[in-house]
């Protein structure tokens, strides 16, 4: 969990090659997708290298993709860690600014 208590996940992909390990949080739920939204992903993604910020099924994502045969202990920590930077750092602006309010009733 990140500082502020929001999950952190790893999750391994072996349905596809090379099986990958992926590292992510939800940074907000119940977004739907927009012009703006995507403008700001993309601005995100633009300044932060080492994770993908994205939207997917309605929320969005801070992740690490990396390939599971090179995968060490110290490439896991650092994954983490970066995961987690982001998703401090994005979470409270994105959720206030792209989640729907109405979608919680």
């Amino acid at each position: 969990t990140t500082p502020e208590g929001h999950e952190v996940w790893v999750r391994l992909h072996t349905e596809f090659h090379p099986v990958s390990v992926q590292v992510f949080s939800v940074l907000a739920a119940e977004v739907p997708c927009s012009s703006d939204l995507l403008m700001e992903l993309n601005s995100i993604n633009a300044s932060a290298p080492h994770v993908k910020v994205i939207w997917a099924d309605g929320a969005i994502m801070a992740e690490v993709d990396i390939v599971a045969e090179e995968l060490d202990q110290s490439e896991l920590s650092n994954a983490l860690i970066v995961v987690q930077d982001t998703a401090e750092r994005y979470r409270t602006v994105l959720e206030a600014f792209f989640s729907d309010p109405e979608a919680a009733d």
